[in-house]
Order: structure tokens, then C-alpha cells, then sequence
């Protein structure tokens, strides 16, 4: 099967899409996580601060929301490769596969069981096959030498804390056999992930010590919120499913989160080392981390929620600048104005919801 990258492309889109849309459901069960550790900031369940209403939508919106999600994941499935892997770039997997694989979890489909069963055991297993002797996730051989921007030196670390995130979130809804193949990859991960947490910050770049960035080092600067933002929902994960994340790396993450907060307009810079770049995905992002941390900042709801507020998703793909990731942005806005509940959700979801809805293509999928 040859792969173009308008497939590639639908297939990560289509994910997000059902995962943006199914934001309100939550992945992880965490009555059945036993043995969380005794960490301040992440030991807290998300800081919502007024309960989302759900009734913001009809019952017969809620049908067409579902009947929407469940042809997207049809049309998922299949695009599944021999190997179990969704098709993208190689140096885009396991990422993309373990976004797949979260769009099932988010509609309650298990692997072992129900119409997708096999097919998420089979993806299950490309992820795990993916997994390095020092934690980290990659489908293609990293090399130091490729400065390209879509070489597996960059988007390695976004493949690592996405197949962790949806490793933690699975962890507690599967059965004890696979999880005790899941166990030992998450732990290697989080090992991984505190080591280059704790790599050394050119002193120029001081402020971005707490964050992350690629694993190929560059000379712009050293941590960016876009990749941190990963890193904090992949702790909050596996801190759920009862995993040790030391105080200090939720203290030194969210700071971090807190230093790309601009107060002028409620957004929250990619990189406050540059300063043009305020994307929309970012200010979801940025809601997002505080509030799965178990922080609450009003000025930061206030500010960041009505700035959000002011930016329609209406029509389905515009942009609203050109740093603008239109399904990336999906992704986190939905999600943070899900932890801001109140009337944040009352005006953002109906809207966003009917906009997705019609956006799909008759097969199921989203346009990229």
C-alpha cells in the first residue's frame, strides 16, 4: 500500500477530531487506580471549577455527536495497517497510532473485546514494539545528523509522551496480562522523561529549565510549551494509574507553564523566546496543564477562557493566523473549556459540537 500524505494527513486529523469532539468523556477510571503516590500537585484530581452541564446539547444532538464519533472510528479502522500501525510519516509513529488508539478508548471500545478488540490489539502491540531499551518511542531510527523537522530526532518526544499518555490511560481498563506489559513501558518512559527533564539549559536560555523540548538539541531555545504540554498529560496519566511523579517535576513543569502566560491578552506564548507566536492550540494547552495539575488561577480562567470564547471554530478548517493548527487547536481548546465547566462550556461546546458534526465527510472522516 502506498501511503500519500493527504492519508496520512486525514488519518491524524479524523483522530483528533474524535477525540476533540468526546472531550467531556474521561479516559481514565480513577476509582480503579490503586496506590497513587503521596505527590502535592498532581495527587489532586483536575481543578474544575464549575462542573460542565451536559444538557448544553439535546439528546438528539448527543446522537448525531455519537453517531459522528462512531463513523470516524469505522472509517479508522479501516486504514489500519498489516502491522497494526495507522498510516503516517514513519517518523510520525508510534504517535499517531496511540492517538488512534485514544480515539477508541474515548467512545469505551477495549482491546480484547467488541468490534474494534482485535484491531486495538493489534495496534496495542505496534506501540509496544516500538519502545527503545532507554524509553523512548520510535517507529524510525533516530539520527542526531537530520536536522529536518520531521526527522524522528524531533518528533520522537511527542511520539514518546503520546504512546505513554494513552499506555497510562489504558493501564487500569485492560486486563492483568497486558497490564504487565504495560507496566514496565510507562515506568521507562516517565525515566526517560525526568532525565531530559533534567538536562543542562544553556544559560541564556535559563527560563525554560522545567520544560522540554526535542531530543535533538537546537540552538533557538531549549523548551517549548507545545511538547511540555504533552509531557504534563502523560504525568497526570500516569500519576492516575498509580505511578510515583516526584513533586518536583509537577512543580517545575507547571512553572514553566505558568512563564509562557501573557498577561495583556490571556494567551499563552509557544515560547516566550518568541514572542509572535500565541496560537490558539497554546492557550488551550496552557488552561489545560494548570487545571490537570490541580491549579487554579483566576486570572488565567478570566483572561485565557474569554479570549478563547472570542475565537469561533466556525467555519470548519479556518485558521485564524498562520500559526494556527486548526485541529490542534481543537484538541486542547475543547478540552480546557471542558476543566473551565460554567458558562466557558455553555457558549464554547453547542457551537464547536454542530461545527465538527457537519465537517465530516461522508465516509466518516475530517478533511486534514
Amino acid at each position: 500500500m502506498k501511503l500519500t500524505s493527504t492519508l496520512s494527513l486525514t488519518v491524524l486529523t479524523t483522530a483528533t477530531c474524535v477525540l476533540s469532539a468526546m472531550a467531556f468523556q474521561p479516559l481514565v477510571a480513577q476509582s480503579e487506580k490503586p496506590n497513587r503516590p503521596r505527590t502535592q500537585v498532581l495527587h489532586n484530581d483536575s481543578a474544575h471549577h464549575s462542573l460542565p452541564n451536559l444538557k448544553v446539547v439535546s439528546d438528539k444532538q448527543w446522537n448525531e455527536i455519537d453517531r459522528a464519533v462512531d463513523r470516524g472510528l469505522f472509517w479508522l479502522s479501516r486504514q489500519q495497517l498489516a502491522n497494526g500501525s495507522f498510516p503516517t510519516r514513519s517518523s510520525g509513529n508510534p504517535g499517531v497510532t496511540s492517538l488512534c488508539i485514544m480515539s477508541f478508548l474515548s467512545r469505551g471500545h477495549l482491546p480484547g473485546s467488541g468490534p474494534y478488540g482485535q484491531t486495538l490489539d493489534r495496534a496495542l502491540d505496534f506501540v509496544l514494539s516500538c519502545q527503545m531499551p532507554n524509553g523512548v518511542f520510535t517507529a524510525e531510527a533516530i539520527s542526531q545528523s537530520n536536522t529536518s523537522s520531521f526527522s524522528a530526532a524531533h518528533s520522537s518526544v511527542y511520539n514518546t509522551t503520546i504512546a505513554g499518555l494513552m499506555l497510562g490511560e489504558l493501564y487500569g481498563l485492560t486486563d492483568a496480562k497486558r497490564a504487565a506489559r504495560i507496566q514496565p513501558a510507562i515506568q521507562k518512559t516517565l525515566d526517560y522523561m525526568h532525565k531530559l527533564q533534567d538536562r543542562q539549559i544553556s544559560p541564556q536560555y535559563a527560563l525554560d529549565r522545567g520544560g522540554w523540548r526535542y531530543l535533538q538539541r537546537t540552538s533557538e531555545f531549549e523548551s517549548d510549551l507545545s511538547v511540555t504540554a504533552w509531557q504534563i498529560m502523560f504525568m497526570r496519566s500516569a500519576v492516575n494509574a498509580g505511578f510515583e511523579v516526584p513533586q518536583n517535576r509537577a512543580d517545575m513543569a507547571i512553572e514553566y507553564v505558568k512563564r509562557n502566560f501573557e498577561r495583556n491578552t490571556g494567551r499563552f506564548y509557544y515560547s516566550f523566546y518568541k514572542t509572535d507566536e500565541l496560537p490558539r492550540a497554546m492557550a488551550g494547552a496552557g488552561v489545560l496543564c494548570l487545571f490537570l495539575a490541580g491549579q487554579y488561577d483566576n486570572e488565567i480562567e478570566q483572561k485565557s477562557g474569554s479570549w478563547m470564547l472570542s475565537q469561533s471554530f466556525a467555519p470548519y478548517n479556518r485558521q485564524i493566523d498562520g500559526e494556527d493548527h486548526y485541529h490542534y487547536a481543537a484538541y486542547y481548546v475543547s478540552q480546557s473549556m471542558f476543566q473551565l465547566g460554567g458558562s466557558y462550556w455553555e457558549q464554547f461546546y453547542p457551537e464547536f459540537s454542530a461545527v465538527f458534526v457537519g465537517g465530516q465527510n461522508t465516509d466518516g472522516s475530517w478533511d486534514p
